[in-house]
């Protein structure tokens, strides 16, 4: 038997194929909002880990019920926040699976949340100024940061193997008198330093690691898009408000 979180149909489609009995769980919510946890500590129970556990127990039961027959493995396969919940069953449940596949595990997942936020603040707003566009961070960023880090391995194939080996200097780039153009400016220049160190809190002490040079391929899409991320953009009756890093503290106090 295999269990999933979150109902995804494609891939219980996949593993039945293979001859799996699976079984797929939402959390006990609906997971396009979080409303339903609003003073419901038994909803965010059911979110953290207790609906995995319940799903897993019940698919277990409804499995050989059906086959008449117990199930000889159980195994359980998640990613980002389904990788989480992998890896918390293994230490709270051990008995549950015999292998457990944890894809990106989102660990850690207040200070998490809260660094993924903080690239806005960043970046700016994709109509400022200084702001850095996806064809900057392809066409220059990306290719300066292989200049510097690709062949950190001995090899020269467009990988950077071990990014933590990379300590990109993005004031290669900077605009000078004689390269006036493809260049960043210094406000851009910080922008790309910032992005490229932690997150620290107000007393100095870490919150997140910095997040890895060769990424932007991809993050450029989303964290380095200069609109608010999705989590921190939190509607209210009145104006919206932003996640900032004294929120975090106070969140984090009351929900560690």
């Amino acid at each position: 038997m295999i269990q999933y979180i979150g109902i995804k149909y494609e891939d219980l489609a996949y593993t039945t194929r293979y001859g799996f009995a699976s079984v797929g769980s939402n959390n006990g919510h609906n997971g396009t909002t979080a409303r339903t946890m609003y003073r419901d500590p038994d909803v965010v129970a059911d979110f953290s880990w207790r609906s995995l556990h319940t799903s897993t127990a019940v698919g277990k039961k409804l499995t050989n019920f059906f086959y008449n027959r117990p199930h000889s493995k159980s195994y359980y396969i998640g990613c980002s926040l389904g990788g989480r919940q992998g890896i918390n069953a293994a230490d709270m449940f051990p008995e549950d699976f015999n292998g457990i596949i944890a894809g990106s595990p989102a660990l850690d997942f207040n200070n998490l949340q809260s660094w993924r936020a903080s690239f806005f603040p960043i970046t700016g707003s994709n109509t400022s100024s200084d702001f850095i566009h996806k064809a900057t961070w392809s066409n220059l960023i990306h290719k300066e940061i292989l200049n510097q880090c690709d062949g950190l391995d001995g090899v020269t194939d467009g990988i950077i193997d071990d990014p933590t080996l990379c300590h990109f200097r993005p004031e290669t780039l900077l605009c000078t008198q004689r390269n006036p153009t493809d260049c960043l400016l210094a406000e851009q220049v910080a922008i790309v330093r910032k992005i490229f160190s932690p997150l620290n809190g107000e007393n100095g002490n870490l919150i997140y690691a910095a997040m890895q040079p060769g990424s932007e391929v991809k993050a450029v899409d989303q964290l380095y898009a200069g609109v608010p991320f999705s989590y921190s953009n939190v509607r209210y009756p009145h104006p919206q408000r932003l996640y900032n890093v004294r929120k975090l503290f106070t969140k984090s106090a009351h929900n560690p």
